[in-house]
């Protein structure tokens, strides 16, 4: 059999556009519905050749997050979609995995989760196995509600736990939005969020819908309208920091504003690059603490391999 030498691997972070919580589920996880979309901002990943074992190896590339901690190799969802994998086809040989890691972790981006799909994805390929997508989303959902999504790649409507996915059609124009991201710098758990979690209001089952075909449309305006993201009054009142970027930002009247999954990371969606710097420039001096920033744009697909060496 063909063994390849080395792969390389750009995965992309996510930002969720919409997430509603549809109630809580007999086995303790949350039904949702949330449209998760990849941003151009990624972890690079390079898989090469080793004997009979994966060994994963992690570098980090953060600017002012010094207290995200790291986290250890052996519970690395890269490291562990890579055993899960191997002992599902009974394949013999190993991988040796290198992650260099650009996007913060705890943030509500999907750093962890791109990293497993991407390592899904690039394994199926680097060991030859010849797995089916559903068969490589079925693993992912093991592992995490936004890992299967992103192994689907592209903009994802994800429904039951996260394990229920399905592609969406957007409009070509969104990928010309610019959108800036805000991290302060906190680490925050996706399961204490979701334990905190109490929603006693009857919401409008239609505004996923409204979502959508505004997301179709492609249009700026009025794009305030249809963020949603139904855990943010709760993450707002464990960490008021993050309320309080939220509200900086909203003080240059982006188009739109919203947290990102369970947070930290708060997105804006403005007009155009001299918008975000304008933006950017505001929040660091009105907040006057560490943050981390960054502008990015939608991707039509979140998951890139390569054989040869990749390039921003």
């Amino acid at each position: 059999m063909f063994q390849k030498d080395t792969i390389f691997i750009k995965a992309a972070g996510k930002i969720n556009l919409f997430l509603d919580i549809l109630g809580k589920r007999q086995d303790g996880y949350h039904n949702l519905k949330s449209i998760l979309v990849p941003v151009n901002i990624y972890d690079d990943i390079e898989i090469s050749y080793l004997d009979d074992k994966v060994l994963v190896e992690l570098e980090y590339e953060f600017e002012h997050l010094d207290d995200i901690p790291y986290i250890e190799e052996k519970d690395n969802l890269g490291y562990k979609v890579a055993i899960a994998l191997k002992e599902l086809t009974g394949y013999s040989g190993g991988a040796h995995i290198k992650i260099l890691k650009r996007i913060p972790m705890a943030a509500g981006l999907g750093g962890g989760s791109a990293d497993a799909a991407a390592v899904l994805n690039g394994l199926n390929d680097f060991w030859n196995l010849n797995l089916s997508l559903e068969t490589l989303m079925d693993v992912a959902a093991k592992f995490g509600s936004d890992i299967p999504a992103m192994v689907m790649g592209g903009a994802v409507l994800m429904e039951g736990r996260g394990e229920i996915c399905s592609n969406i059609d957007l409009n070509n124009k969104i990928k010309d939005w610019q959108i800036v991201l805000f991290n302060p710098g906190i680490e925050v758990a996706t399961g204490d969020i979701y334990k905190r979690y109490n929603s006693l209001l009857t919401k409008n089952r239609k505004l996923y819908y409204n979502t959508l075909s505004f997301l179709q449309r492609g249009e700026l305006v009025d794009v305030d309208k249809i963020l949603f993201n139904d855990l943010q009054a709760t993450v707002f009142a464990k960490y008021p920091l993050i309320d309080m970027l939220v509200d900086t930002i909203c003080e240059k009247k982006p188009y739109g504003c919203l947290l990102s999954g369970s947070g930290a990371t708060v997105f804006a969606v403005v007009e155009d690059e001299k918008a975000a710097e304008n933006l950017i420039e505001h929040v660091k001096v009105n907040m006057e603490c560490p943050l981390w920033s960054r502008v990015v744009n939608l991707l039509p697909d979140s998951v890139t391999v390569a054989h040869g060496p990749l390039t921003a």
